[in-house]
């Protein structure tokens, strides 16, 4: 096998070898590889690098016991492959996240949640949840991303933003979610968006 490429097939022949020299320079291979788009879709996404490399570390797993048991069946290259299994790894993280911390409190007063809601693909919830705090004054998306996504406390965040009390931060925190609604296209879309979340 050739240092420089490495092709799909001899990737997955240098894995089911049981070699562990071959198995490593594949292994080597994909990361070199297929780390960096990975990465800049995870930090485009709310994530950090380390959130990127446990990520992609998952993935080759998922990727490599599925070779070594002869289970995988590949309908794209293995680049597409890593790179779905990664997405979808993290959107079910970035998921939990936000579902752990999103509390009922903090949107009642701004969404009836017990209205009927159709359902939304995971993903285009998360892309659009993203997009919508993307829209964010700076000082609101700092705000709701340590708190939602970093799960900081009140008291953290306080700190960080340089508020004198917890319930002025609490204020503005208050003020950031109105903004948030307001900044959603229509009430149906708040009522979908986040009653997918809160029905989990």
């Amino acid at each position: 096998m050739r240092q420089n490429k490495i092709s799909d097939g001899e990737i997955l022949k240098g894995i089911q070898s049981g070699e562990a020299k071959k198995i490593n320079l594949c292994l080597e291979y994909l990361y070199k590889s297929n780390y960096p788009i990975i990465s800049r879709f995870i930090l485009g996404n709310n994530g950090n690098e380390t959130e990127a490399q446990d990520i992609f570390q998952d993935a080759i797993i998922v990727f490599y016991e599925k070779v070594q048991k002869g289970n995988l069946e590949l309908s794209c290259n293995i680049t597409t492959y890593l790179y779905s299994v990664s997405r979808n790894l993290w959107l079910k993280r970035l998921k939990s996240k936000m579902r752990s911390s999103l509390r009922i409190e903090d949107i009642q007063e701004f969404v009836p949640v017990d209205d009927e809601a159709s359902e939304i693909d995971n993903e285009k919830v998360l892309q659009t949840l993203n997009n919508l705090i993307n829209k964010l004054s700076k000082k609101c998306k700092e705000i709701l991303i340590a708190f939602y996504y970093d799960n900081m406390s009140m008291r953290k965040i306080m700190n960080l933003e340089g508020y004198k009390s917890e319930q002025a931060m609490k204020n503005k925190k208050y003020k950031c979610m109105k903004e948030l609604m307001n900044i959603m296209d229509s009430s149906m879309q708040k009522r979908n968006i986040l009653k997918e979340f809160l029905s989990l």
